[in-house]
């Protein structure tokens, strides 16, 4: 063997030391790269699971909310809502305008009546 030999193989030795070298450089980026994405995951699954304590919390109050008794409720406003409309005021109207000249007058029936009783 000779010199050259020697140094050719050492050359080729050189590179793929450098070769495995790079290689490992990217397989230890990647190695932390796959760290930090467990991490993330780790992370995104206990999110996960705290919004799901939160929605199972809802979904209990929703279970307990007396339905039934709400939909009662707004039957009975729509029922009065309707009644309400119904109402004729101007009939109303008319008959405060009966009402309160009878009111007058009887008032001033009972005044002359206490009149009358004071000077007797």
């Amino acid at each position: 063997m000779s010199i050259e030999m020697i140094q050719s193989d050492l050359s080729e030795i050189k590179s793929d030391v450098k070769q495995i070298q790079h290689a490992l450089k990217q397989i230890a980026v990647q190695d932390n790269e796959l760290h930090n994405l467990g991490r993330q995951i780790d992370t995104m699954w206990a999110k996960h699971d705290q919004m799901k304590s939160a929605i199972d919390v809802l979904a209990q109050h929703e279970a307990s909310c007396p339905r039934s008794t709400v939909h009662d409720v707004q039957k009975d406003l729509i029922a009065i809502a309707q009644y309400q409309a119904s109402c004729p005021r101007r009939q109303i109207a008319t008959l405060w305008l009966v009402v309160i000249p009878q009111t007058l007058v009887l008032i001033g029936i009972t005044l002359a009546l206490i009149q009358v009783m004071l000077r007797s």
